[in-house]
């Protein structure tokens, strides 16, 4: 597998769609490593979730879901920016 992908091989892969899960050569293109070990280090490294198959050799599963969001650059609902209302009682402050 080639060490770095080019936004058209991206886009072909969220192209594909269907299944629920990433292929173990879209796990390759994505991670830049045909190792399962080395995969899941890259996935950890970039914060990536994947459930771990059972299986000597089994690719990490990572859902298309995810894939499609981190490429659109969306944030998971729980990094999203929160509201800071505590400034709102400093308003008092200023007034």
């Amino acid at each position: 597998m080639a060490e770095s992908t080019s936004p058209q091989q991206r886009m072909h892969l969220v192209e594909e769609g269907g299944a629920l899960l990433l292929t173990r050569d879209e796990v390759c293109i994505l991670t830049g490593s045909t190792q399962p070990a080395r995969q899941r280090q890259w996935l950890d490294r970039h914060g990536w979730p994947y459930v771990n198959a059972n299986g000597r050799g089994s690719y990490p599963r990572v859902a298309r879901a995810v894939f499609v969001d981190r490429m659109a650059h969306r944030l998971p609902a729980e990094s999203a920016p929160k509201p800071r209302l505590d400034a709102l009682e400093r308003l008092d402050d200023f007034t």
